[in-house]
């Protein structure tokens, strides 16, 4: 899809939900993203590596993420629905059945009970696992990091949660179709399980614990996930934030071998006044059986990332981004004027807006 045919349906929807009466319960909110990514390896038909699935398209303005949310609540019940388009929808819910594509949140939730903080929720929703979502100006650097992009940004299920009287603590158990995916195949009629703790010490500290357990694959091959994921995220005064995380993967296949990965991932954001700021960040992909990251033509998938990123607000609801990053490994995975490489440098930049 063009990326001006994207913009006018994008526009074309905020008007018509603009004039629906939504009346006190029901809130409509919106998020833009256009992009140009330069690839300096110049890949094939535009389009970046396949364990990249944001900002995807090469020497092209594109559109990242367009999205159009409502929200009603009303006393314990609350639901959301949120539709969208771009190149998240297109590349990272290409598995799923075309219908369903452009589905961003779908989910009901009930508060079962006020005096415990129980709730439970159902549907569509955002992964329990990772730091980061698709929409960008919500994250601390402008394109996402290699653990988020190979991870699942979206889950199928439900989840029931309970908050500490406190408010430092949060349990979540869920029940999910599986992996990132929305609809299982028919051989697949086994659940996979989720859950994830919340723990705030105080209001500058965050840690979460988040956990997969499934079979990835239709049910009569005996292949288990095993995921962990660890992180913290520090506000080290008003103008630094900080965040230190660390994923681990099993992959157990026909109850004899297994395959492990780890990612390690470090990003420290300074703002330097209310409308500008800038973002590092270190990673390190070490998928030594190539099981995740699934580069053609490799022994072993390791990838160390880097990158720097600047921040302006322009105004309070629109932002300007620009970011540089390189990736190396160990093995000539990349390309470089048509030769194989261990690097890959790309320049990003996007303009992003929200409502």
């Amino acid at each position: 899809m063009k990326f001006y045919y994207t913009i006018f349906l994008f526009i074309l929807s905020n008007v018509i939900f603009s004039q629906i009466d939504t009346s006190s319960h029901v809130t409509i909110s919106g998020y833009g993203e256009l992009y140009y990514s330069y690839d300096f390896s110049k890949p094939i038909q535009n389009i970046k590596p396949d364990f990249i699935y944001n900002h995807k398209r090469h020497n092209e303005l594109n559109v990242n993420l367009m999205l159009l949310k409502a929200n009603y609540q009303s006393g314990n019940i609350d639901a959301n629905f949120g539709w969208m388009m771009g190149n998240y929808s297109q590349y990272n819910l290409a598995a799923e059945p075309i219908e369903v594509r452009g589905i961003y949140e779908a989910t009901i939730g009930i508060k079962l009970s006020n005096k415990n903080n129980v709730r439970i929720d159902a549907g569509i929703m955002p992964s329990h696992i990772g730091f980061e979502s698709a929409v960008g100006a919500d994250c601390f650097t402008l394109t996402r990091s290699l653990v988020a992009e190979n991870s699942p940004y979206y889950e199928t299920g439900i989840k029931l949660s309970t908050i500490s009287k406190n408010k430092k603590l949060s349990i979540s158990g869920l029940l999910l179709n599986g992996w990132q995916k929305i609809q299982r195949t028919i051989a697949e009629e086994t659940p996979s399980y989720g859950l994830q703790f919340q723990y705030n010490p105080n209001s500058n500290v965050l840690i979460n614990y988040s956990g997969f357990y499934g079979n990835n694959q239709p049910d009569t091959s005996t292949n288990y996930r095993f995921y962990h994921n660890l992180y913290t995220i520090i506000e080290a005064g008003k103008k630094t934030k900080l965040i230190l995380s660390v994923d681990y993967g099993i992959d157990k296949k026909n109850n004899s071998k297994i395959f492990t990965w780890v990612v390690p991932t470090f990003i420290l954001k300074r703002n330097f006044s209310e409308k500008n700021s800038v973002a590092i960040r270190m990673e390190y992909f070490d998928d030594p059986n190539n099981i995740i990251l699934k580069v053609p033509n490799a022994t072993k998938a390791d990838i160390f990332g880097s990158s720097i990123n600047f921040d302006r607000k322009i105004f309070n609801n629109l932002l300007f981004r620009i970011e540089a990053k390189n990736y190396y490994s160990s093995e000539k995975i990349f390309t470089l004027n048509k030769l194989p490489d261990y690097n890959n440098f790309s320049l990003t930049t996007s303009l992003c807006v929200k409502f």
